[in-house]
């Protein structure tokens, strides 16, 4: 939600969530709370998506950080997908993604554009399926960079960044225009958050039990 002002409909997050209580008791889903999504397992129409600004874009000036936690779900057997994709302007798309092949380095991975950044890691399995990850994209104009946190290891790429514009930030499927994704890790994800310039302006604690449309 935007911090400082009451909610308004296009600042809420619109969930694409089609429940699949045969793979992912709600339990399991929302234990410790957090959004639970429906990955690879599902059929296309029951995987899950985030969009943090519905229809419209949210538009910033300066350095921009997103930060999360997440998790995976256990006992699956297919967890390749996109985590979170960020559109700038409707023209450039920065993707997390997780790359499932065993000869894999490093199974996660940064993606700009259409090809892969140096930005590369891996996050071992007891932390994965029993903690919280804590993550945090940074986009800085000034650096002209991109950087990444995961909790134990920082990285940085170069990037042509606009000193403001507009971004959609997209969690697991989405359908939004050129930049569709279909293909979903099983995961839950929490307190969602954005900082402009170093101040807390947006939150999602993402703390529901039910419905489709979470805060």
């Amino acid at each position: 939600m935007l911090l400082g002002e009451p909610m308004k409909w296009y600042y809420r997050i619109w969930i694409l969530l089609f429940s699949y209580f045969g793979l992912f008791p709600a339990q399991r889903v929302m234990g410790q709370y957090g959004l639970g999504f429906a990955g690879q397992e599902a059929v296309l129409d029951q995987r899950t998506g985030m969009d943090l600004s519905a229809d419209e874009q949210l538009c910033f000036k300066g350095t921009v950080e997103l930060s999360f936690e997440f998790s995976f779900i256990p006992d699956q057997e297919d967890y390749f997908g996109y985590v979170v994709r960020i559109i700038e302007g409707d023209q450039a798309n920065i993707d997390l993604i997780y790359d499932r092949r065993d000869i894999a380095a490093n199974h996660f991975k940064v993606v700009i554009g259409d090809k892969f950044s140096k930005i590369a890691f891996d996050i071992d399995s007891a932390t994965l399926f029993d903690s919280w990850v804590p993550l945090t994209i940074k986009l800085d104009p000034n650096t002209g960079s991109l950087g990444l946190t995961n909790g134990t290891d920082t990285f940085s790429e170069p990037i042509s960044w606009a000193r403001q514009g507009c971004l959609k930030i997209l969690f697991g499927y989405n359908n939004y225009r050129d930049f569709k994704t279909t293909d979903v890790p099983a995961m839950k994800v929490r307190n969602v958050k954005i900082r402009q310039n170093g101040k807390l302006t947006h939150r999602w604690p993402l703390d529901e039990a039910a419905g489709e449309e979470v805060h």
